[in-house]
This record gives C-alpha cells, structure tokens and sequence, in this order.
C-alpha cells in the first residue's frame, strides 16, 4: 500500500503531471473501425467524435439499419479504445498507483 503521507507530500507535483497529462491526452486521436473499415469514427482524448466515415454507397448496398449497426459499433469501438489509452497513460504517469473506481474523477468534467 502506498504510504499516504509521501503520496500528500507530492500532491502538487502529482497535480501538474495530471494536468500535463490531461493536456497531452486532448491532443490524441483514437479511430474505431467497423465492417472492415468501411465506417471510422474518430475521437479525441476529450471524447470528441472529430471525424465519422462511412464508405460512399453503403447504404445503398446494405440498407440503413445495417450503416446505423456500423455506425454504433465504430463509436464504441473508439471509445474502448479511448478508455484503454487514457488507463494506460495514467498507469504510467502515477508509477501504477490505481486510482479510487478505476476511473479519472474530474478528468474531462
């Protein structure tokens, strides 16, 4: 267990690398792909759709229900992704030290 008192102790230090981190996070980009790439969805590290592809004529070719199921699939897709990314890089940034939930309160808020 981390000892609390060093963990307070660098509070403020602890506060500017997430900060950072935050930062840098909002400058990353994350694409989730379904059916074979013919939809993209891209986020940003605030949860931002920036971008959304779906292949010309795809409609036309498997109906709207079908583009609709795509479209949902690529969106969580790139949230999965998202989520595993922002874990990861906080698992780096904090040495490991899981954060209350497994979230980032007030990350993005």
């Amino acid at each position: 267990m981390t000892n609390i008192f060093a963990l307070l102790k660098n509070l403020g230090k602890i506060q500017g690398e997430m900060k950072q981190l935050q930062e840098e996070l909002g400058h990353q980009r994350v694409t989730g792909f379904s059916g074979g790439e013919m939809v993209k969805a891209t986020f940003n590290g605030r949860f931002e759709l920036l971008d959304l592809y779906i292949e010309p004529g795809l409609a036309r070719k498997q109906g709207e229900d079908v583009v609709q199921q795509l479209v949902v699939a690529a969106v969580n897709d790139g949230l999965v992704k998202l989520q595993r990314l922002i874990r990861d890089r906080f698992t780096e940034a904090t040495g490991g030290l899981e954060l209350p939930g497994g979230g980032m309160p007030g990350m993005f808020g």
